[in-house]
């Protein structure tokens, strides 16, 4: 699996199919995407398939449970035999939207919470936003890897927490 920026959003590709995390209006080829994954309900781009609410979903063979509360939707999505929990910082506080997981997609939108990230117990965190430094610095590791794309094997993954960052 591998996780790439793609202007505003992270575009995620298996073996199976692609999407994207978070388009915007600056999305270039949205057709090259099997779906879309918002992270707020309140998206009016006209994207289709496009996930922005509660439900279980199976797209390209990749699993999709999404949760929702408020405005803002999580999702734990089964790829490649890894477990991912996709969502924005503003969710982390919100119980209901945060699962256990082997690799976290965490989207800084402002401040973090240590401890709600830990309630997860990755074994990876890759981060992409803003604030990106001060993340870091709150999950109290050094960012292994920075760049615009990272790559995920289920063999490869590390046994203690690992931070990475996407900008």
């Amino acid at each position: 699996m591998e996780a790439a920026k793609l202007n505003n959003s992270l575009r995620i590709k298996t073996k199976t199919g692609n999407f994207v995390i978070g388009a915007d209006e600056n999305l270039k080829n949205p057709s090259e995407s099997n779906f879309f994954i918002m992270l707020n309900k309140n998206n009016n781009l006209d994207l289709t398939p496009k996930l922005s609410g509660a439900g279980d979903y199976e797209i390209k063979n990749i699993k999709i449970s999404a949760f929702s509360k408020d405005e803002n939707v999580s999702y734990l999505v089964k790829a490649e035999g890894i477990d991912v929990m996709i969502l924005s910082s503003n969710s982390l506080g919100i119980k209901d939207l945060v699962k256990q997981c082997q690799v976290l997609i965490l989207r800084v939108e402002g401040k973090i919470n240590a401890e709600s990230v830990a309630s997860m117990d990755p074994n990876m965190v890759i981060l992409w936003g803003s604030s990106l430094d001060e993340a870091v610095k709150i999950l109290g590791k050094e960012a292994k890897t920075t760049g615009s794309k990272i790559s995920v094997t289920r063999d490869r993954l590390p046994s203690e927490l690992e931070v990475n960052v996407i900008n």
